[in-house]
């Protein structure tokens, strides 16, 4: 996984705050999916799937681009949740052996 800092003007951050809140997701995982769909349908087809455009009936080549965002997605998120067990498993190993070293420290002061 990479990291990476993004900035938006007030009036952008403000539209994605409320684009995130109506899909129920946070801003980043909302920027995420809207960097999927435009990596998977090009700029003109990213717009229109950005839009909740409703009108025009899904095609069944439209329905598997969508399940494969959706497995895109699924993969994202179990890989970070793996990253974050992984630290944790890291941090409470770390912590076991800080208090290991001061017990020991403790019965020989040497």
């Amino acid at each position: 996984m990479h990291q990476t800092t993004l900035r938006f003007g007030p009036e952008l951050w403000s539209q994605l705050e409320e684009a995130a809140r109506r899909a129920g997701i946070s801003i980043a995982q909302y920027v995420r999916e809207a960097a999927v769909v435009r990596l998977t349908h090009g700029y003109r087809d990213a717009q229109a799937e950005l839009t909740d455009d409703d009108e025009s009936p899904v095609t069944p080549e439209e329905a598997a681009d969508e399940a494969l965002l959706a497995r895109a997605a699924s993969q994202r998120e179990i890989d970070s949740s793996r990253a974050l067990w992984n630290q944790s498993r890291q941090a409470r190993a770390r912590a076991r052996q800080l208090r290991e070293d001061v017990a020991r420290r403790r019965v020989d002061p040497s």
